[in-house]
């Protein structure tokens, strides 16, 4: 879009002090800022904590543990996870915070740099985790929205949900009783450390057919502001961008503002990533449809690192000169 005119710079209109530099990574393209950040988010599995203490579970420090709980949950007649598999971008979401645990973000970062590739059979087994773990998901998975997914959890039809801090205020709105946790994707041992899924979700930009310049100029610069975020965050319980904004009291935002500061991974594959930059793109060409199809029995786990070995070797050049292109 910037390539084609469509957004302006704002460098020279728009105080960008209060972001940090990760942060303006996202809006920067050679060199100039295109955007002020409105947003953050951190993904992970959000659960419901009457469940946890009727049934004494722990929150889990590796992947089988996590396992465990789904087994015990439904033993006990109560559905372990609530998955929207009707909306793609969930499934693919839900294998992006799954990987930055289970391979690591060293094991991402190898792939950035074409030091390995996704038929690395790592990559090909957290896809058959997945998939295993899918006979703890709702009947009729496939057929969901997150719409769905919201009302089921915030009225106790399921225990947890792999999704983003965003969710929250939709199920208080829901149930105001409900008391929901947070943990990270377990990793696969105890000596792994889990990781969060952290990215930039969205910020406000000048057109290049903007009517009122001078105006959206002060619009703009408000969104730069601690206040706006302040009033962002207490209204929609997310995490502002901008350093310096004050949160609302309330102990899960705490806990999600601290595993953003301090456990986020620094390297990823969905949101925010290398591999969704051209086309065909590992979001919306690959995971996406791929996960669908994984779940629904077409294709297998192999089959799901292949579709995204062929796609991304077609253009991304470190696994170019890996394969020899």
């Amino acid at each position: 879009m910037i390539e084609n005119g469509l957004y302006l710079p704002i460098d020279e209109y728009v105080d960008l002090s209060n972001f940090s530099q990760t942060i303006l990574n996202s809006v920067t393209f050679q060199g100039k800022k295109y955007g002020v950040p409105f947003a953050v988010q951190v993904v992970g599995i959000f659960y419901n904590k009457e469940y946890f203490d009727k049934f004494k579970l722990k929150e889990p420090e590796t992947w089988d543990e996590l396992v465990e709980i789904a087994k015990t949950l439904k033993k006990n007649g109560i559905t372990p996870f609530f998955i929207p598999g009707k909306e793609a971008w969930a499934l693919t979401m839900q294998h992006a915070m799954c990987g930055v645990s289970v391979l690591g973000p060293e094991w991402i970062k190898k792939l950035i740099d074409g030091e390995t590739d996704f038929l690395d059979p790592k990559f090909t087994d957290l896809n058959r985790r997945l998939n295993e773990l899918k006979v703890y998901y709702q009947d009729g998975f496939l057929a969901n929205s997150t719409t769905d997914m919201d009302a089921a959890f915030a009225f106790g039809q399921a225990a947890m949900v792999f999704y983003g801090i965003w969710g929250y205020q939709n199920w208080k709105n829901l149930n105001p009783d409900i008391q929901v946790g947070y943990f990270m994707v377990p990793p696969l041992t105890k000596d792994q450390k889990p990781y969060a899924y952290v990215y930039m979700d969205g910020a406000i930009t000048l057109t290049s057919n903007v009517k009122n310049l001078k105006d959206s100029i002060e619009v703009l610069r408000f969104c730069a502001t601690p206040k706006f975020g302040t009033i962002f965050a207490n209204i929609t319980y997310n995490i502002p961008a901008v350093s310096g904004a004050e949160l609302p009291k309330i102990p899960i935002l705490e806990e999600i503002v601290d595993v953003y500061l301090n456990h986020a991974s620094p390297y990823v594959y969905w949101v925010g990533s290398v591999f969704v930059t051209q086309k065909p793109s590992l979001y919306d060409d690959v995971l996406s449809p791929g996960m669908q199809e994984m779940y629904a029995g077409r294709i297998t786990p192999e089959e799901l690192s292949k579709k995204a070995q062929e796609a991304i070797s077609q253009w991304y050049e470190p696994l170019k000169k890996r394969l020899g292109k």
